[in-house]
């Protein structure tokens, strides 16, 4: 399951196999395999000496199998990330096995999708920028670049799609 080299130490390495260190037991339980993600739950419970009691965690995790500057494949991630997310005041964490550019290109696409629900309309160099300022490495290349408008753009066409909505029956 997250058996690569290049995954931390903070994972199971398989289902049968969790996770443990002198603070943390961490265990999963595969629910779905898809076209892009396989979805895992992870039980994480924090070990603390005896007088406190043990806290325990339920984690959803979406193990993405592949991401190309592909635009529906961005989007269609995006959309399953949504689609599990839990109302409420929840966080998203993407971590990517290759430093941080697809972990970063998901991250600033999720705030400017979220953005475009809400406010209909954005500025893509100002939600970058404002971001840059914090990390700057976000958004390296001019394909992510790119990427992020093509997502936007099919996003936007996808939301906005017109019907006549007018009932043919009562046209004489």
């Amino acid at each position: 399951m997250l058996s690569s080299q290049t995954i931390g130490d903070f994972l199971p390495k398989s289902e049968t196999e969790p996770f443990e260190n002198d603070r943390y037991l961490v265990e999963a339980r595969q629910h779905s395999e898809g076209k892009l993600v396989s979805e895992f739950t992870l039980t994480v419970h924090q070990k603390m000496d005896e007088s406190i009691p043990h806290t325990k965690k339920t984690l959803a995790l979406l193990l993405c199998k592949r991401l190309k500057l592909d635009t529906q494949s961005v989007l269609d991630l995006q959309d399953q990330i949504r689609y599990r997310r839990p109302i409420g005041n929840v966080r998203t964490i993407y971590m990517c096995r290759n430093g941080a550019d697809y972990c970063d290109l998901m991250c600033v696409q999720s705030i400017l999708l979220d953005r475009l629900k809400c406010d209909r309309c954005l500025a893509v160099p100002l939600v970058v920028g404002s971001i840059k300022a914090i990390r700057l490495q976000v958004i390296p290349t001019v394909d992510q670049c790119r990427c992020l408008y093509r997502v936007l753009k099919l996003a936007h066409e996808s939301q906005y799609v017109y019907r006549n909505l007018r009932d043919v029956s009562s046209i004489s």
